[in-house]
């Protein structure tokens, strides 16, 4: 594996998990952290935290684009080794 495959498989990988992701007060616990007041367990839907992670308007835009570069990056070393 070359070294832009390498970078390019990074990029994907921060675009697709990292890139765009935002955070709101988690809705079943309205951001306590705790289903209830006092000693009730910690919430499960954000793990104790109070706030959600949802995938912002921009999370997705670049990803088929790098696909597409990672393609033509590999079709340029085959050229090349040829």
């Amino acid at each position: 594996m070359s070294f832009l495959e390498r970078k390019l498989n990074r990029k994907l990988f921060f675009y697709k998990y990292i890139y765009g992701i935002k955070t709101q007060p988690c809705t079943s616990c309205a951001g306590t952290g705790r289903y209830d007041s006092g000693r009730s367990p910690y919430c499960g839907a954000c793990e104790g935290s109070g706030k959600e992670e949802y995938r912002g308007p921009k999370a997705l835009k670049n990803i088929q684009t790098d696909k597409n570069l990672l393609e033509e990056i590999k079709n340029i070393e085959k050229d090349f080794l040829e």
